[in-house]
């Protein structure tokens, strides 16, 4: 897939005049990534109390980011930036997560986590654009299995990126908070359909 990328990656205005438009662009020289992995975890049980924590480490030769390659300047009121998947020589990527999961009751249960990582490509010393964020989750579900409903919310705070490559011309970006909220309905009198209403931003 990353070969062939083609089409809009995103696009958005710029004013009453001006719009910027970012392309994928295809690279059929693009080779395979080869990495090695571990993982140290642990888990740990108490009652209705479950924590996990995980630590992880990769060593990845050839490793593919997405990388803004062109932009040319406003023609026809449109700004085009081309993003290209590109191969690295050497990157090392790491980080860890953390869980805890509390079953309240038996309808009632929490969950929060949260997971970090960083990378850098090792020939340069420049951290990787593609790595994910800080990001913490904090959730709750509540079930009446006599009544077939369920209710799910999830609220995850996303930190700030600000560790960007200078030469990329890319803006940091701030954090931000998700709020999702799922519900659904399995009717007794027909337990092979199930109904859905989700509210996500």
């Amino acid at each position: 897939q990353e070969l062939f990328l083609s089409d809009v990656h995103f696009a958005f205005p710029l004013g009453r005049d001006l719009f910027f438009l970012a392309l994928f662009q295809p690279n059929a020289e693009l080779r395979p990534e080869k990495s090695r992995n571990w993982d140290l975890g642990l888990r740990v049980r108490r009652g209705p109390v479950t924590a996990r924590a995980t630590y992880w480490r990769a060593q990845v030769e050839d490793f593919i980011e997405l990388l803004p390659v062109r932009t040319l300047p406003p023609q026809r009121g449109v700004i085009l930036q081309f993003w290209q998947a590109r191969n690295l020589t050497d990157a090392e990527l790491g980080g860890w997560e953390a869980s805890l999961d509390w079953e309240a009751s038996r309808r009632l249960s929490f969950r929060g986590s949260y997971s970090t990582a960083d990378g850098e490509n090792r020939a340069t010393g420049v951290p990787l654009v593609q790595i994910p964020v800080n990001k913490l989750v904090l959730g709750a579900r509540w079930s009446r299995p006599d009544w077939g409903t369920e209710l799910l919310w999830n609220t995850s705070f996303y930190g700030e990126r600000t560790d960007l490559p200078d030469d990329l011309g890319l803006e940091p970006v701030d954090g931000y908070v998700l709020n999702d909220l799922q519900a659904s309905w399995t009717p007794s009198f027909r337990d092979d359909v199930t109904l859905f209403f989700a509210v996500r931003n």
